[in-house]
């Protein structure tokens, strides 16, 4: 079984690498970029992560969309 976990994420490139490497076995990370200004999504995808990219502000709307 795998458990998908949906990350909100706005500048958090600096945090990305801890976060997701930390991941256990059978948890699938889908990061929803919301709306960053730094490379939080481009290392979240080159670290395996599934990225969705939310352009309307918000942890909800972020949520809503992973």
């Amino acid at each position: 079984m795998t458990v998908d976990v949906i990350l909100p994420c706005l500048n958090e490139e600096a945090a990305l690498a801890w976060v997701l490497g930390r991941m256990p076995d059978g948890y699938r990370p889908i990061v929803v970029d919301n709306g960053s200004t730094d490379r939080s999504a481009a290392v979240a995808e080159s670290l395996g992560a599934q990225v969705v990219h939310e352009p309307v502000r918000g942890f909800g709307a972020a949520c809503h969309a992973g």
